[in-house]
């Protein structure tokens, strides 16, 4: 399971815990989104490897955010004062969806994302759900600047 969607199994099966919360900030925050299989993402285009361990996600953040400020901002972009710059875009609101106080319907929901393939961003802003195949083969032809807003 993707780990902010472990997260929001934990949430509705034991207390809230604070200091999950890093985790939302990159996955949901959309710095990155590319679930370690590399079959399916949220809506950001961004392939940073999610670490294992609570503690290591600061520095994952600190990296992955550094890249998310470069790239561009085709859309609407909010104040949010734990990101460079302060300008953040909304990504997809996956969580939203998936999260729900019944397990069945949780588990149900997921099925569906993890079957709707990967982000890519065009160079101007532009997301689209592709097969992990096909964005495999438009990272690989990306320059090696622009690949270093994305990859790690």
């Amino acid at each position: 399971m993707h780990s902010y969607l472990w997260w929001c199994n934990l949430y509705y099966t034991s207390l809230y815990n604070i200091r999950l919360h890093i985790r939302c900030i990159v996955i949901c925050g959309g710095a990155t989104g590319l679930h370690s299989s590399k079959k399916y993402s949220t809506w950001s285009p961004g392939r940073f490897d999610l670490p294992k361990k609570d503690n290591e996600f600061e520095a994952l953040r600190e990296k992955s955010m550094a890249a998310y400020v470069k790239r561009p901002k085709k859309d609407t972009v909010f104040y949010h004062p734990g990101v460079p710059d302060y300008k953040m875009q909304y990504t997809c609101s996956t969580c939203q969806f998936i999260c729900h106080p019944d397990k069945n319907i949780r588990n149900k929901r997921y099925k569906l994302f993890k079957n709707n393939g990967v982000i890519v961003e065009d160079e101007i802003g532009n997301r689209r759900s592709v097969s992990p195949n096909e964005a495999e083969q438009i990272i690989a032809e990306m320059s090696e600047d622009r690949k270093k807003l994305y990859v790690d």
